[in-house]
């Protein structure tokens, strides 16, 4: 987040932790409820990770929007870069733990 609001120099890096730290706790939060949910109703499990991506998705944009006084543009813009780097490193991560479970069988 400091590397793409570089440009507004009010803010500081604290700011930014700040800002991760409460996304952080929103969607540790989301989790902890949709896995009461799926408990609850388990056949509600399949929806409930297409919904959760698009929830937190909508809540990092409006986030972005009122934190840092972005457009939509931006903000989408801004949103994608950090979800797609999630995407791509637990990816990364699960086929290195594929890989290692090969390895020690």
């Amino acid at each position: 987040m400091a590397l793409s609001y570089a440009s507004h120099r009010r803010r500081y890096l604290y700011d930014h932790l700040i800002s991760g730290l409460h996304f952080q706790a929103f969607v540790y939060g989301l989790a902890t409820v949709l896995i009461l949910l799926s408990a609850a109703l388990p056949a509600a499990a399949p929806l409930a990770g297409g919904g959760a991506f698009l929830i937190v998705f909508v809540y990092l944009t409006q986030m972005l929007r009122v934190t840092y006084d972005t457009g939509y543009i931006m903000a989408f813009l801004r949103t994608c870069l950090p979800l797609a780097a999630a995407i791509f490193a637990l990816s990364f991560l699960a086929i290195g733990l594929v890989l290692l479970s090969f390895f020690l069988t």
